[in-house]
């Protein structure tokens, strides 16, 4: 169907025409272990790093984290193989990053926020952003505070990421 602003919905032809071609890997693909940034409110957030080349950064989807969204599936070596570099952080309260109870340490904004924290301590100014399901709402939360990525894929959210988001905000809240 027709989308607004020249969206358009690739088919799985289309996706899987533009997929790298891999005839098995030479060497097994592994992650070092996270590193991690401290947030200004003294959070620690884990954040895998591996690759070299142009940055691309991972921001998993809710209840996740990157092991599952990025490396278990074998995106992040794609990622790597294609000579670009990955930065995945855990999001507070996911995967390896700190979750902490107090419901003050989870105010409005606190994942874009989180995100530019990672960015300047890896000193990371130009990248390409994904985002997955809440990683694609942070991604756009980040646009919103002024980011400026070289290129974003925003993902697992539907259409609704962009249109009739005030629904899918307060559901995110609501969850988090």
């Amino acid at each position: 169907g027709a989308y607004p602003l020249g969206f358009k919905q690739a088919s799985r032809r289309e996706i899987d025409a533009r997929a790298p071609r891999r005839h098995g890997a030479t060497m097994e693909f592994t992650v070092d272990p996270p590193q991690f940034v401290t947030a200004p409110d003294g959070v620690r957030l884990a954040v895998y790093c591996a690759g070299a080349g142009p940055a691309v950064v991972l921001l998993h989807g809710f209840l996740s984290c990157s092991a599952k969204n990025w490396h278990a599936p074998g995106l992040m070596q794609a990622i790597v193989e294609a000579g670009f570099s990955v930065i995945a952080p855990d999001v507070r309260g996911h995967g390896k990053s700190d979750a902490p109870d107090d419901p003050a340490l989870y105010p409005k904004d606190v994942l874009p926020a989180d995100v530019e924290a990672v960015l300047s301590a890896l000193t990371v100014r130009d990248y390409a952003l994904v985002g997955y399901s809440l990683g694609a709402r942070t991604a756009g939360r980040l646009l919103a505070r002024g980011a400026k990525p070289r290129r974003l894929v925003l993902a697992g959210m539907g259409d609704g990421i962009a249109f009739g988001v005030d629904a899918r905000i307060r559901h995110f809240e609501d969850a988090i």
